[in-house]
């Protein structure tokens, strides 16, 4: 079983800002186009929501991976929370698009 990631916080009382990446890559050797959210349990984003960054980002073959960040003010307080992924994975040289989706966990503790 995975291990999650954890993020300890020297005080819920101060504000923490995190930046979590993402790294997307080309597939084989064929251009590679990215689409859906990051959304973080973590933080939160616009009316009190998770915060969500769209993704929507094409690779070219022999390119270097593509970085997908999540960044900004971690504002709650300790528990287990979610990085989810939902991307469609489009590959130029074939007409079946690949969905995937993925929850890391993220624990939040306190020193």
């Amino acid at each position: 079983m995975d291990q999650p990631c954890v993020i300890d916080v020297a005080s819920t009382e101060q504000p923490m800002n995190v930046v979590v990446s993402v790294y997307l890559h080309p597939v084989g050797d064929a251009k590679t186009t990215y689409q859906g959210a990051l959304s973080a349990t973590f933080m939160t984003g616009a009316n009190g929501a998770p915060y969500e960054r769209q993704v929507d980002v094409t690779i070219e073959p022999g390119r270097r991976p593509t970085a997908m960040s999540v960044a900004g003010p971690m504002n709650v307080g300790p528990g287990r929370y979610y990085l989810n992924m939902t991307l469609l994975a489009q590959v130029s040289n074939d007409s079946d698009p690949h969905e995937f989706q993925e929850s890391i966990p993220i624990v939040v503790t306190t020193s």
